[in-house]
């Protein structure tokens, strides 16, 4: 059994990665199975609709988590330090990881496309990866128009949180305005995220010293907290409203209570040192995700591979996973081989906009 000081950090790092796997695991549902060349029926057609649907249900928990968890390691930083000692881990480090990573991306997707003659998918040409040229590719990176939409926004909630931390009533009631305008106004993905979860890491950050002695000693007061959101969605449900938000809210505490509570019981360390290295996993897997689809596959099907009928049903059952195992190693591989030297600057800023005192 695990120590409670490590649970009450241990917990954190699992939770992150079970969110950014959740993440990788959806964008390889997104992808494997939409490759040319490849036909779907009987069984395997089955087998997609169903990792469909896993992914659709997955969708109140994977991105909301990954948000509140950010929120919470960020409390202290929001509320009480001066932002020069916050800034540069905080902001500058996030912002550039972003600008960085976006360009890298956007070069290495065009590139893999063009060198195996595949058009950029139409439905996707307005995320900054999929530009046709520099200015446009600038354009939508600076209002967040990218895969990277999560780095990009997670700056934004930081500075609204730290700018509102003495009123925070105002900011959960602001963040609750930019969640329901999202669905009201039908923004296009990734800006609709953007403006939808920033009130799952608003409740990390300023309900942190409630949550996280209720989350740490599981008692009557967490099952109260269930309770209340549960009653509340009966109650609006009676009167015919439906609020997708207390769906959401509801699995997410429902979710951290059972990893805190597994962790207490279970060490599974790669889940929580795969958590530690979110950042390299969630930069990078985009790209290996592409070779995989634009390269690995079709080489592949021109082997003949694909007519072989284990092989295809195999795939089609499997798919999901084995693309999940080669992004999340493969981009683990690079970080490891790349982050040294003058290669950290790869994740993160190379210098301080303004020193301070605490590494917040």
């Amino acid at each position: 059994m695990a120590t409670s000081s490590r649970n009450h950090i241990g917990w954190i790092d699992l939770a992150k990665g079970i969110s950014i796997l959740l993440v990788v695991f959806h964008h390889g549902i997104q992808s494997v199975y939409g490759i040319p060349g490849l036909e779907l029926s009987g069984i395997t057609a089955t087998a997609a609709n169903i990792y469909e649907l896993l992914s659709q249900k997955l969708v109140p928990i994977r991105m909301p988590l990954f948000f509140m968890i950010s929120g919470f390691l960020v409390h202290r930083a929001a509320t009480q330090y001066q932002w020069k000692e916050v800034w540069f881990k905080r902001v500058q480090t996030i912002w550039y990881v972003y600008v960085l990573w976006s360009l890298i991306q956007w070069a290495a997707v065009s590139y893999i496309m063009w060198s195996v003659g595949a058009e950029k998918p139409a439905t996707e040409t307005m995320i900054s990866n999929y530009a046709n040229d520099l200015g446009t590719f600038a354009g939508l990176t600076l209002i967040g128009t990218s895969s990277l939409w999560y780095l990009y926004a997670l700056p934004v909630y930081f500075i609204l949180c730290k700018v509102m931390s003495s009123r925070p009533g105002f900011a959960i009631g602001f963040f609750l305005a930019c969640h329901f305008l999202s669905s009201y106004y039908n923004l296009q993905f990734p800006t609709s995220s953007i403006v939808k979860n920033g009130i799952f890491y608003a409740i990390g950050v300023f309900f942190a010293p409630v949550l996280f002695p209720m989350i740490n000693n599981i008692s009557h007061k967490a099952f109260l907290y269930i309770g209340g959101i549960l009653a509340a969605k009966v109650g609006l449900g009676f009167i015919g409203v439906d609020v997708g938000l207390l769906n959401t809210l509801m699995f997410v505490t429902i979710m951290v209570f059972f990893i805190n509570w597994f962790q207490e019981h279970a060490d599974i360390a790669v889940l929580r040192w795969i958590g530690k290295n979110t950042l390299s996993i969630y930069i990078i897997h985009h790209i290996l995700l592409k070779l995989l689809v634009f390269v690995l596959v079709p080489m592949m099907i021109s082997a003949g591979w694909f007519n072989n009928n284990a092989f295809a049903t195999a795939w089609a059952l499997f798919a999901p996973v084995v693309a999940l195992v080669f992004m999340t190693a493969g981009s683990l591989f690079i970080w490891k081989y790349t982050h040294s030297g003058a290669g950290k600057y790869l994740y993160e800023s190379p210098r301080r906009a303004v020193v301070g005192t605490n590494p917040a």
